[in-house]
């Protein structure tokens, strides 16, 4: 029983906040002016490790947020096109562990134009 009002509870939460995130993902758009990718690499003071870092610039366009932001790319995905996106909320929003909503790391981006995303952050 107590994994069952867990499950609803869950449930009735991911509903209301798709909705908030679904009348805020109507509202925004994702405009991408380059293909051109910015690495950055070096090695982990904290790890000591080597890691490279992809990404690609993007501009944030709504009523509400306006800016500039960046996109991170997995090792080998191929950039973005330059064109208009929205945020694929599905794949990058969840609830977290104590009904917080969590972005994922990389985020998905899709076409305007489609409802299939175009390509996913980690590969």
């Amino acid at each position: 029983m107590d994994s069952l009002l867990r499950n609803v509870l869950s449930l009735n939460s991911t509903l209301m906040i798709t909705s908030i995130l679904g009348y805020l993902g109507e509202n925004m758009k994702i405009v991408i002016d380059s293909d051109l990718v910015i690495t950055r690499s070096g090695v982990s003071s904290r790890t000591d490790k080597p890691y490279t870092m992809r990404e690609q610039r993007m501009r944030v366009m709504s009523d509400y947020l306006r800016g500039p932001a960046v996109i991170n790319l997995a090792e080998n995905q191929q950039p973005y096109p330059p064109g208009e996106y929205d945020i694929d909320l599905e794949q990058s929003v969840s609830i977290g562990n104590f009904g917080s909503i969590q972005f994922v790391r990389d985020l998905v981006i899709k076409p305007l134009s489609s409802s299939k995303p175009l390509s996913f952050g980690k590969q």
